[in-house]
């Protein structure tokens, strides 16, 4: 065996700390830099989830408020007009006329000859200008949206004592939306 002397010895046991602290200074400045590789790593998949968490949580407000659109509108159906109900939408103008006790005759339509999802009408409505002007309040009330395309009052015959008992014509020009 070599016999070493102390000095020698104590060279040889530095020399060995030394490189056990270079190895273990270069392990951990690895050890560091993987740490921070995967931090970085798992910092971009929150930041990742994150985002699709907010898209998602947008995705669900936008569907509720789907939701709630429909609640909404789902009664307007019954406002609006379909083929079935011709008949009745003039049935119903002439018990308005009666009601209201005014002449009334339907000038034109396109009721048979429509051609996109609008039905058209054009009115002429006769009486005194207070049961004329009952039969719009009436039809302001009517079941379905109907839109007054144009309005002309004319004063027809001698005017009475009272203004209000003038003999008046309407010619009403209507339309209103098929679904």
């Amino acid at each position: 065996m070599i016999k070493l002397n102390f000095r020698k010895k104590t060279i040889i046991l530095i020399l060995a700390f030394l490189a056990l602290n270079v190895g273990l200074i270069t392990c951990a400045v690895l050890l560091a830099r993987e740490i921070t590789t995967q931090s970085r790593q798992v910092n971009e998949f929150l930041d990742d989830l994150e985002k699709k968490s907010g898209r998602t949580e947008e995705l669900r407000a936008a569907l509720t408020k789907i939701r709630t659109t429909r609640q909404i509108v789902d009664p307007f159906d019954q406002y609006l007009f379909s083929d079935e109900q011709l008949l009745g939408l003039i049935t119903d103008l002439e018990n308005l006329a009666s009601r209201n006790r005014v002449s009334q005759t339907i000038l034109s339509s396109s009721l048979d000859s429509r051609s996109d999802n609008k039905v058209t009408l054009s009115l002429s409505i006769s009486g005194t200008y207070t049961r004329v002007i009952g039969y719009l309040v009436d039809l302001e009330k009517y079941r379905f949206l109907l839109t007054a395309e144009n309005l002309e009052f004319y004063p027809t015959g001698a005017p009475a004592e009272k203004s209000q008992d003038s003999p008046t014509t309407l010619i009403l020009n209507l339309s209103l939306y098929v679904q």
